[in-house]
């Protein structure tokens, strides 16, 4: 474990600094995906998905400013001390998130976490991948 309490968050800058909860997230994680927080041309730019290198195993993708995980749309952020996630599966209208507070500034816990509980919740979205433990 380390120390990160006297961390001062605005090194991240925009992505630093931002106070919300989970049904902040919540919104933001349908709106984000459907494409509500910008036009529907700034939202297909966005949607224009290239490979994440090394996130192959999990048909990583990223856009825009929003990540494709097997078809989940949605954001990863970490920062000395966190990490989180939102990603929102249309074909369900379900959203996952997770908050962890075990991170160093590019950190994975909530990913993993967030892997491991769509394949148990929605198993048929990720049977084809490794899944870390």
């Amino acid at each position: 474990m380390q120390d990160f309490t006297l961390v001062d968050p605005s090194v991240a800058w925009a992505g630093g600094a931002m106070v919300s909860n989970l049904y902040d997230m919540k919104v933001y994680a349908t709106a984000l995906a459907r494409g509500e927080l910008v036009s529907q041309k700034m939202q297909k730019q966005r949607l224009a998905w290239i490979p994440m290198p090394g996130q192959e195993k999990w048909d990583g993708k990223y856009g825009l400013g929003i990540a494709s995980i097997g078809g989940y749309i949605g954001h990863i952020g970490a920062i000395f001390g966190y990490n989180s996630m939102v990603f929102y599966l249309p074909e369900k209208d379900a959203i996952f998130i997770v908050f962890t507070n075990k991170s160093g500034n590019h950190s994975s816990e909530a990913v993993n976490i967030f892997l491991q509980t769509a394949k148990i919740v929605y198993p048929e979205t990720l049977a084809a991948m490794p899944v870390p433990n």
